[in-house]
């Protein structure tokens, strides 16, 4: 049986991609940063494994483009702070008046006893960078928080404008407990504070072993940092400064439906940002298997984080199909656009999270609540190779500019882990496609928002039996799952809303066909 649904156009020409890697060796983690000051003006950073002598060396690289990603400027490679010493984890900032700040790790080994996170600015659009300085100095940190640097620089225009906000953590090699560390600037990265554990009960990250810390800056120059937990909840929690930086609230975002910690070459890095036009507006990314196996979800809060929208897939292959997404990477463009991209496996057979790989990405034109039909990035699969099961290699990167969404990754299409680019243009909003969509049953409720009752509607093609379940906004089942028998055509059942407090909820229906779900606000 086929439906006919309205779904917001995207654009499906196959993009072009572009290698930006250097080396023969292999290349990682590349981060992407679009200057707000010059649109056209695009740095790609990564991590590029060199041969230096008889060693093998860990340098940071980057190219810059000033027409959009047509054409590239040779590599720069940021300087080591010491002998034999490896980089690692680079991010970037852009400051609205054109300044690029970047940060990257360097160390001398894998106790990180000496070395640091630095931070190095350029004002001439990537070409040329500064002389490092150091944010975090092992030999003064004690739980050496050295681990997943990411940068954050406020634009807010309020009084916190340029500040620059850097939260850490301890090497995935650390025993627990572990926590997440937060250090700042107020001074264009001249000096910064000694760090400081950002979490605290009853939402500590003591026993994570990689409490990474994912910041953003609201509109209003609120700092918002999301981190995993493993207290009162076990979850992702969100600490919240509206002081620069100086002061933390906490909070609680949702429990996830499946395992924090990382497995085989499954990622499972998290992500939120900042919508640039609406200060109260915030959405997060993670990977999560509540269907069954491992999905990209995403989850808004229209009120600066204290209620979370219900938890919604944004990869659009069959639910349940055993099928790994995982590396996600969202972005946020000046206009308030949204889109995430992320690695994807329907493409690569049966083998599970050693499957094949591509890139995939989705946009969304309501805050992140509803999101269009996935477009693959790469065009062509990159196959499965053991080196991904090793730390590392855990992020790709995108960046919006005007009507454009800009992406880089790495993948294993030739024989080693190489850089590559793409970008893709975005559709206006009120452009609208019609698209078939075979065996997917459209659900609704009705009304919604609902009081005390409500009716719930979906079309499956034959009969059966569908099993459906209730999850609140933190993703928490909240009512045992119940089945139904159903008959092909339109299906309905009421549903008491009584018991219910005032809020987000999803429902899932999983029938032999495939999965689907429907949000439903209750209000009375």
């Amino acid at each position: 049986m086929f439906f006919l649904l309205f779904a917001p156009c995207v654009a499906l020409a196959q993009p072009v991609n572009t290698e930006l890697s250097t080396t023969v060796l292999h290349s990682g983690e590349p981060f992407l940063a679009v200057n707000p000051a010059n649109p056209e003006n695009l740095v790609v950073a990564w991590m590029s494994l060199r041969v230096s002598g008889l060693s093998l060396t860990v340098t940071i690289s980057t190219r810059a483009s000033f027409d959009g990603g047509a054409q590239w400027e040779p590599a720069v490679d940021l300087p080591h702070n010491g002998s034999k010493w490896q980089s690692a984890d680079v991010s970037m900032a852009w400051a609205t008046d054109g300044t690029l700040y970047l940060d990257y790790i360097d160390y001398l080994d894998s106790s990180n006893s000496q070395g640091g996170v630095f931070v190095v600015h350029s004002t001439d659009g990537g070409r040329s960078f500064s002389e490092p300085v150091k944010a975090i100095d092992a030999a003064e940190d004690t739980d050496v928080s050295l681990d997943r640097p990411w940068l954050a620089v406020d634009n807010s225009g309020t009084a916190t404008q340029g500040n620059l906000y850097l939260p850490t953590k301890p090497a995935p090699w650390n025993p627990v407990p572990n926590h997440s560390y937060f250090t700042r600037s107020t001074d264009g990265g001249a000096t910064w504070q000694h760090e400081t554990v950002l979490d605290s009960t009853p939402f500590s990250a003591s026993l994570i072993q990689q409490p990474m810390g994912s910041p953003a800056v609201g509109a209003n120059g609120t700092l918002y940092i999301a981190y995993p937990c493993a207290d009162s909840k076990a979850g992702y929690a969100l600490a919240t400064s509206t002081d620069g930086g100086a002061s933390f609230t906490r909070s609680f975002i949702l429990q996830p439906g499946v395992d924090l910690r990382e497995k085989d070459s499954i990622k499972g890095a998290f992500q939120l940002v900042a919508d640039p036009k609406n200060a109260d507006h915030l959405v997060f990314f993670w990977p999560d298997a509540r269907l069954g196996d491992l999905d990209i979800f995403a989850s808004a809060s229209f009120d600066r984080g204290q209620t979370w929208s219900s938890p919604v897939r944004v990869n659009d292959d069959p639910a349940g199909n055993g099928v790994v997404q995982d590396m996600l990477w969202p972005t946020f463009g000046a206009s308030g656009k949204l889109a995430v991209v992320w690695r994807d496996r329907r493409n690569g057979g049966s083998g599970g999270d050693a499957s094949a790989t591509d890139s995939y990405f989705a946009t969304s034109t309501d805050g992140g609540l509803t999101w269009s039909r996935n477009v693959r990035v790469t065009n062509a699969s990159a196959p499965f190779n053991k080196i991904l099961v090793n730390p590392g290699n855990d992020f790709q990167s995108a960046a919006i500019a005007s009507d454009t969404l800009y992406m880089t990754w790495a993948d294993m299409r030739t024989d080693s882990l190489r850089i590559y680019f793409a970008k893709a243009p975005l559709a206006a909003p009120s452009d609208v496609s019609i698209t078939t969509i075979d065996r997917e049953p459209a659900m609704t409720v009705v009304p919604n928002p609902g009081a005390q009752f409500a009716e719930l509607h979906f079309v499956v093609s034959s009969s059966g039996e569908a099993r459906v379940a209730w999850y609140d906004a933190r993703g928490a089942l909240v009512r045992a799952p119940w089945e139904v028998e159903v008959t092909p055509g339109m299906n309905s059942f009421p549903i008491s809303l009584a018991d219910l407090a005032e809020g987000s909820y999803t429902i899932v229906v999983r029938t032999s066909e495939a999965t689907t779900q429907a949000n439903l606000v209750v209000r009375r």
